[in-house]
């Protein structure tokens, strides 16, 4: 097995594509880090996997676009941006002036090595920075676990212009998420997250339901509504000069991968051919994927 990582940087655009490999596996996961026109992220994952003369592909595409800030009135005390509530203002993100997209070596706190983008619109004394981090092998960021296959988001809102006195508005982010396939919406208790699926894949948007704002930690709540092949989420924050948040972007193996490999290494097995260590590790590799890491499993 082999790690091959590679960066890009070309003009309004950076990018990475981590490669795992195996004699009989193919892991590709690749992120794209934009800002023409707004800043836009997308996730391409591509799996090959073959045991003999039998062969799996599985392709997975995810994008996410900020697209607008809306300030505007709770009329209805949702806490969320609906269609009650009254519209004070809205700022185009597209029409900030951004910095070229960077990227920059990273290490997590629990020494892995990694790539961090970032770009930054302003409009006056109005700062929207969108930074991503992604890393090669699992790492620990902030107490929290990053997978090889997921990019960290971090949202930074910064002295956006109220029109209203305070108190009286909040804002929401507006955020459109597009995929070939069909977009699934779904609401935990400490997060609200999207996904489009695979066979053997699992793509997602996920985002919790708290921020820092001025140095406190506050409820996000939010809104989702279908938009053409897209949906638009309105990620709804409580006014504050310094709002912090941090989404992620990601993939996830599902386990018909995994039963896929266990058939053909049993078909093989019942034919008299056995199973080679390559095979032996393919199948650790895909275990590794789909269970959830534990912290002792970090190093």
């Amino acid at each position: 097995m082999y790690f091959i990582t590679m960066v890009e940087e070309v003009e309004e655009s950076s990018e990475v594509k981590s490669k795992i490999k195996t004699e009989n596996m193919t892991n590709e996961f690749e992120i794209k880090f934009r800002s023409h026109e707004g800043v836009k992220i997308e996730l391409e994952y591509k799996n090959e996997t073959q045991i003999g003369k039998n062969e799996t592909k599985a392709e997975l595409e995810l994008s996410v676009r900020f697209l607008a800030i809306v300030e505007y009135s709770d009329n209805d005390s949702s806490g969320s941006l609906t269609e009650n509530d009254t519209i004070i203002q809205v700022i185009d993100l597209k029409e900030l002036n951004y910095t070229r997209p960077e990227v920059a070596n990273v290490t997590s706190t629990d020494g892995e090595k990694g790539y961090r983008f970032e770009s930054i619109g302003t409009l006056n004394e109005f700062k929207f920075n969108i930074t991503a981090l992604i890393f090669p092998k699992y790492a620990m960021i902030n107490n929290a676990l990053v997978s090889p296959t997921e990019t960290k988001i971090t949202i930074n809102i910064t002295n956006f212009p109220f029109q209203a006195p305070k108190g009286a508005s909040a804002i929401a982010l507006q955020i459109s998420a597009v995929s070939e396939m069909e977009i699934e919406e779904e609401s935990e208790i400490k997060e609200g997250e999207i996904k489009v699926k695979s066979e053997t894949a699992e793509g997602y948007f996920a985002w919790e339901n708290w921020a820092f704002i001025d140095g406190s930690i506050r409820p996000v709540n939010s809104s989702l509504t279908k938009k053409g092949e897209g949906i638009l989420i309105n990620l709804c924050y409580p006014r504050g000069t310094n709002i912090i948040h941090d989404p992620k972007l990601g993939v996830e193996i599902l386990t018909p991968i995994l039963e896929y490999v266990f058939n053909l290494v049993t078909s093989e097995l019942l034919m008299g051919t056995g199973i080679t260590a390559a095979t032996t590790t393919m199948i650790a590799i895909a275990l590794t994927r789909i269970r959830k890491p534990l912290l002792s499993d970090v190093s």
